[in-house]
């Protein structure tokens, strides 16, 4: 499985993040993000010019998702401890449905302008 994990996060993340819209330069929140196996991949996706928001209720999670966010020399990931209420969300597309526990849900956002 760690094979597996590896080429999501070397190619096979990102290619299925662009080919549900995720761009250069956007903004995304990865609710729930765990370990970082879609924070990483859109933090290469949106580039220098974007950022990922990495939020999750466990803090334990964070020193991984990190770790390897600065061995793949990404620096466009902050890591948000919450409860994961947020309210008046916009949903675009929901894929929590046939990808895992986790899942994902993809929220209308502006690109950065940070």
């Amino acid at each position: 499985m760690y094979g597996d994990i590896q080429q999501w996060f070397k190619r096979e993340g990102a290619l299925f993040l662009k080919d549900i819209g995720i761009r250069s330069g956007y903004l995304v929140l990865d609710f729930g993000c765990g370990s970082g196996h879609y924070a990483i991949p859109a933090a290469k996706v949106v580039g220098k010019s974007g950022w990922v928001y990495a939020l999750d209720q466990n803090r334990a999670v964070f020193s991984k998702l990190m770790a390897e966010a600065s061995t793949m020399g990404l620096n466009n990931i902050v890591a948000v401890q919450s409860l994961g209420e947020l309210s008046e969300i916009k949903v675009i597309q929901d894929y929590r449905e046939g990808y895992g526990e986790g899942g994902f849900i993809v929220i209308q956002v502006r690109k950065a302008s940070l």
